[in-house]
């Protein structure tokens, strides 16, 4: 929560780091000499941030939130347009320029987006017709797609 918070209200003071944890961007002059040893130690925090959340995340269901969990590629799948279509009537992108503030709010209105809509109904339509007819194309008896038969 402290490193969202620092993110957020203290940007400029990681953003200069940008280049190392994006892999799109040459080094400036100061850290070519120590380039490998400065993206090798990015590539470590990024091992353990990935292994804290693993470790952070639960074994067992949490009642809606689980079932949630199995509707991501709905949200991934619908979020452009939703942010288009926010963005068109209530101009949301402003909200960045907002200071902290700004950014709260806009945290709050993704989040509330996303669980709106990972909440399956007439939006999981599209990508479940899909699922649907990509696996049943496939016809396999052991559940193992990659010992399915290939069309003659």
């Amino acid at each position: 929560m402290l490193w969202g918070f620092l993110c957020f209200t203290k940007l400029d003071l990681f953003y200069r780091f940008r280049h190392l944890f994006t892999g799109r961007n040459p080094f400036n002059l100061q850290l070519v000499p120590h380039g490998a040893l400065a993206r090798a130690f990015c590539y470590i925090i990024s091992i353990v941030v990935s292994l804290a959340l693993i470790i952070l995340c639960p074994n067992k269901k949490i009642p809606g939130i689980s079932k949630m969990g199995t509707r991501t590629l709905d949200v991934y799948f619908w979020h452009w347009p939703v942010f288009l279509v926010l963005d068109y009537f209530l101009h949301i992108k402003d909200l960045w320029n907002h200071g902290v503030s700004g950014k709260i709010c806009y945290m709050i209105l993704s989040i509330i987006v996303s669980v709106g809509l990972s909440q399956g109904g007439p939006i999981s339509y599209p990508l479940m017709k899909i699922r649907n007819t990509s696996y049943a194309a496939s016809s396999h008896t052991d559940g193992n797609p990659c010992n399915a038969e290939l069309p003659q």
